[in-house]
């Protein structure tokens, strides 16, 4: 079950430092050689339907909104002159909102939170934005940049109640300069010096959900090579030079041996690694002020480190200019944010397949109601049965939750008592029956039990049915299992990450096995998870649930994990701390009100 392709396409131009400093709207007429392209395949770490090759610019200016163009909210991130933001947020539509910090370009040495006009269409399409300024290179050199760029998002996320975002979706957006902090956000967590928590909301994560990355530079050291190599002229070639943006950056010259840390530090290639979100590079073919190779190191980067990355080139694209404010361009860009940081939406279920989820008893009375299903689904043939229940009051639409059961569980059993109290949080709570169930037919082989590519697909159908139930709001589905069923929710969450508002699980985690949630797949796990193991369990050890909170951490994504002194395997799944805790999480996190 891979998703999302990663674009891989060679792209040059030419600039100097008049084209860093306007990048945000400035462009090359010099003809260059038509570029080489080359593709590479899926990357499992993507949502799936990410599209991929060139993007044409069609000679329009995409639509924007009176949102758009709104006077914003100007609020102070950090103390200490230069540290403002400007938050333009959907007038209309229902926040908590996902939020993007938009990170302008200009060498590092101009621009402002003011220029916006490349990122700003994005609060048409229900995103707030939140545009920053940030210390230029004359004023401080690097990491001063790249602190302030956090402690930006530390305070957006620290304060998100109080304006209606959402601090389990953030993007880091920018271009050229904007684009090479944009990048070092999302790959640089961790990295000591690279962070600076005394300028305020110590203690809140600093971790972006996705990244978009506008031809910015992400190997200083490469770039004059990567241009004269292309054809773009020796002016081109000149960021190894004192007097590059680069070098004042830096403080030290790029070409010179003893500035090659500091090279190093500064560059997005160096510190990409195992959690990093996912991301979108899109380059020009006519850049020669940034190389498109650029675009391509960083591309490689993620991929070795199996990451998510979409990578495309805009054809006749300069460094900046008209194309990049195109309809083609700024569709690409939302809606790689789209499928990376909101929830889908309804799947689309046909009636016929309806016709096939039968339904006995009634899902609102206290005992709930059982289903079946048999159909074939876009090549797979399911047989399904399970449970569920639906609140006897209100009208809808209502938040809902998808119960995975452990060994020797079943949907009746488990499921069913789970849901039981889940339903009057006012979810509907739907279940179905895994291959480790107790009424599974025969012994199944290591591997086809727990989270199995069967059981994650039975998961998944499980919550698309819930449009069969009727009412759901699928922008507010939870997903929630018991010990193998908890391997199940984690590797469900790492498969589909985009389909679940929050989760938690009883006794599950990460382990190497067949059975559990493996450590690729709780790499792309963006989903909020809170996590419940007794610290006496023989069965599944806390160590897995330790572990996976780990990557969880790693991967920037909000986590809990709570242990219970002396609880053994089969005293945590019914607890009512337990279920008390979730409930809040589920508050937390925007799946109930």
């Amino acid at each position: 079950m891979k998703a999302g392709r990663t674009q891989r396409v060679f792209a040059w131009g030419f600039g100097v430092v008049a084209a860093w400093l306007t990048g945000c709207g400035g462009g090359s007429d010099v003809e260059v050689p038509a570029p080489a392209a080359s593709a590479r395949g899926l990357a499992s770490a993507c949502p799936a339907g990410l599209p991929g090759g060139p993007l044409v610019p069609d000679g329009t200016t995409a639509s924007t909104c009176a949102d758009a163009t709104a006077t914003p909210l100007t609020l102070t991130y950090a103390s200490g002159e230069g540290h403002q933001l400007d938050l333009y947020r959907p007038a209309t539509g229902s926040g908590p909102f996902p939020t993007v910090v938009w990170i302008h370009g200009g060498g590092w040495l101009g621009g402002s939170r003011l220029d916006v006009n490349q990122a700003r269409r994005l609060v048409c399409r229900g995103y707030a934005v939140a545009s920053i300024d940030y210390r230029l290179s004359d004023v401080a050199v690097f990491p001063a940049q790249l602190h302030d760029v956090k402690a930006a998002i530390r305070f957006l996320r620290a304060n998100a109640a109080a304006h209606g975002l959402d601090p389990s979706r953030f993007a880091a957006f920018g271009s050229s300069a904007g684009g090479h902090l944009a990048a070092l956000a999302g790959t640089s967590r961790g990295v000591a010096g690279l962070e600076d928590p005394l300028q305020g909301n110590a203690g809140v994560s600093s971790a972006v959900q996705a990244v978009v990355d506008w031809y910015g530079p992400t190997d200083f050291a490469r770039m004059d090579s990567q241009l004269l190599a292309r054809g773009c002229g020796p002016g081109s070639a000149r960021h190894s030079q004192p007097d590059s943006p680069e070098s004042q950056l830096v403080g030290c010259t790029v070409g010179d041996a003893s500035c090659q840390g500091a090279v190093a530090l500064a560059s997005p290639v160096t510190h990409v690694g195992a959690g990093d979100p996912p991301m979108l590079v899109l380059h020009g073919d006519q850049d020669c002020t940034v190389p498109g190779e650029q675009s391509l190191l960083l591309a490689s980067a993620m991929e070795t480190a199996g990451r998510c990355v979409v990578q495309r080139d805009v054809v006749g694209a300069g460094h900046g200019g008209a194309g990049w404010v195109s309809t083609p361009v700024q569709d690409a860009t939302a809606g790689f944010l789209d499928a990376v940081l909101k929830p889908a939406v309804a799947p689309s279920t046909p009636e016929a397949v309806c016709s096939r989820f039968q339904v006995a008893g009634n899902p609102a009375a206290s005992t709930g109601a059982t289903w079946t299903y048999d159909s074939v689904d876009q090549g797979v043939h399911y047989v399904l049965k399970g449970i569920v229940f639906k609140p006897a009051t209100g009208t809808g639409p209502f938040p809902a939750v998808v119960i995975s059961h452990g060994k020797g569980g079943t949907a009746r059993g488990y499921s069913a008592n789970v849901a039981r109290t889940m339903v009057g949080w006012g979810l509907v709570a739907m279940g179905t029956t895994y291959t480790h169930a107790a009424d599974a037919a025969g012994t199944l082989p290591e591997g086809d039990e727990g989270a199995s590519e069967e059981n994650v697909l039975r998961a998944h159908k499980a919550r698309d049915l819930l449009s069969c139930v009727g009412n759901v709001d699928f922008t507010r589905v939870a997903a929630h299992g018991h010990s193998m069923g908890g391997f199940v929710t984690g590797q469900l969450l790492g498969t589909h990450p985009a389909d679940f508002r929050a989760a938690s699980h009883t006794a599950g985690g990460v382990s190497a096995g067949p059975n559990s949630t493996r450590p690729d797949a709780a790499g792309n796990i963006t989903t909020p998870y809170q996590l419940h193991h007794g610290d006496a369990d023989t069965v599944v050890p806390l160590s897995q649930d330790q572990t996976l909170k780990s990557i969880l951490a790693a991967n920037g994504t909000p986590n809990a994990l709570y242990v219970y002194a002396g609880y053994t395997h089969d005293q945590i799944p019914f607890d009512t701390t337990m279920l008390s805790r979730v409930r809040t999480w589920y508050r937390q996190h925007g799946v109930l009100p």
